[in-house]
């Protein structure tokens, strides 16, 4: 691995030899011939893990970020997800699993191998990324009043999700561009994290017509 400053993103060219290309979001990847998601520990940079040209570097579509997940299963699950719906996905360490996880594995299936997405060590390498990008950061929470029907998304938003055990801080929630929720019958608590990402997703890409 190379631990220059330099960065990089893994493609894959028509007959799937990966080759690495400069990258444009201060990330790096490991060369890994069957594409499997892998844990780099190495301190102070991203990784990205992908099995497609980079799209985050254009805002023509909605990405989904996770907070600190806790269960392997949702985030697998939102992967898969967001494989078949061509969508990238951050992913904001700490977790509560590694990526390598049998059971996040299990609910990704092969989705994984396909998917694209980006782990960044922190908040506030996540922060720095997206504010250099100046794109929209939407977050997902039970405090908000604002229904997630009622927003008017654009192409490039960043749609935010807490972690399942605690959601996010006080500071994330004084940063973020806007807060939205999804509207309950009084009385319940939550809805689950992989049923919400894509109630979401979904109607934020209908409204972009990315869907």
């Amino acid at each position: 691995m190379n631990n220059s400053n330099k960065s990089y993103e893994r493609n894959c060219d028509n007959n799937h030899t990966p080759r690495l290309t400069p990258d444009c979001s201060n990330n790096q990847v490991s060369r890994k011939p069957d594409f499997q998601p892998v844990i780099i520990p190495i301190t102070g940079i991203s990784i990205v893990i992908r099995a497609q040209d980079c799209k985050t570097c254009a805002m023509t579509t909605i990405d989904i970020a996770l907070y600190q997940p806790d269960i392997p299963q949702n985030t697998g699950t939102i992967l898969r997800m967001a494989t078949c719906l061509d969508l990238h996905v951050h992913i904001i360490e700490p977790c509560g699993f590694t990526l390598n996880d049998r059971t996040l594995r299990r609910a990704g299936m092969d989705y994984l191998e396909r998917a694209s997405f980006t782990k960044h060590i922190s908040w506030s390498r996540f922060k720095d990324w997206q504010t250099e990008t100046g794109r929209r950061l939407l977050l997902a929470t039970t405090k908000a009043d604002r229904s997630f029907y009622d927003e008017t998304y654009q192409a490039g938003d960043i749609l935010l999700f807490g972690r399942e055990s605690a959601g996010v801080p006080d500071e994330v929630h004084d940063y973020v561009t806007d807060r939205i929720t999804i509207p309950m019958r009084e009385g319940e608590r939550s809805l689950n994290l992989a049923i919400s990402t894509a109630m979401i997703a979904t109607e934020a890409l209908r409204q972009v017509r990315a869907l």
